[in-house]
């Protein structure tokens, strides 16, 4: 009996399957410091994966623009703390084509101006909505100070909500020192440094041929356990 449940069970892991991934990395390399476009293109995404574009949130005042080469810089960033109704943040999504995803951490190389940098530093946190951008959830705030790079892992409720999602939109808000600094994601001038890097899991969907097989492994698996049965009764 326990062969023939450790066969049931091998025939159904090949049904689904899931492997480590990088989902999602933007490779800002190329902008320039007067871009005023406030979106950016992932430059890869999972096959599994349809591609994103990164924007920054609605500001008011003065044009805002990208003022740092290699980067998604952007100005008019405050000090007013971290908050859902705040619109200092850049957004961007992933969504799957084929089967679904878990999202386990987010890597972000950040660059920003000095006086909006400065110790204690900027505060961060990501939020995300399942629900196409209706309600938001946000989670733990996590600081830097000056540039650098942090990956930021995602736990708990976070982590058990972001585990078989088809798709999900993210905002990464920020807070300094200064009540109108700049701040964002950097690359170097080369292409190949990541600013933005988003990991976890694919669950793929098997074509239409793996259901076949797996069915006939399964029929397999019951003409065995019948003939077992008949023998034991015989």
């Amino acid at each position: 009996m326990k062969k023939t449940l450790a066969l049931l069970a091998i025939v159904g892991m090949s049904i689904v399957s899931a492997s480590a991934d990088t989902l999602l990395q933007f490779d800002f390399a190329g902008a320039t410091a007067t871009a005023t476009s406030n979106s950016a293109n992932s430059t890869f995404n999972d096959a599994a994966l349809t591609s994103s574009t990164m924007t920054r949130g609605p500001f008011t005042g003065t044009t805002g623009n990208n003022n740092a080469t290699n980067s998604f810089r952007w100005t008019l960033f405050k000090n007013d703390g971290i908050s859902l109704a705040n619109t200092d943040y850049f957004q961007f999504s992933l969504t799957s084509s084929s089967g679904t995803f878990n999202v386990s951490s987010i890597y972000g190389n950040f660059n920003g101006t000095a006086s909006f940098s400065a110790a204690p530093g900027v505060s961060m946190a990501y939020a995300y909505s399942l629900d196409g951008g209706t309600t938001f959830t946000l989670m733990s705030t996590f600081t830097q100070v000056g540039t650098g790079n942090q990956t930021y892992t995602i736990s708990g409720a976070d982590a058990t909500a972001l585990t078989g999602v088809s798709s999900v939109i993210f905002r990464l808000y920020a807070s300094g020192q200064t009540a109108t600094g700049g701040w964002g994601l950097q690359s170097a001038a080369t292409a190949g440094t990541i600013g933005l890097q988003v990991n976890g899991t694919i669950t793929a969907v098997p074509e239409p041929t793996t259901y076949g097989l797996a069915i006939a492994g399964l029929t397999v698996v019951l003409v065995v356990i019948r003939r077992r049965q008949k023998v034991l009764l015989s």
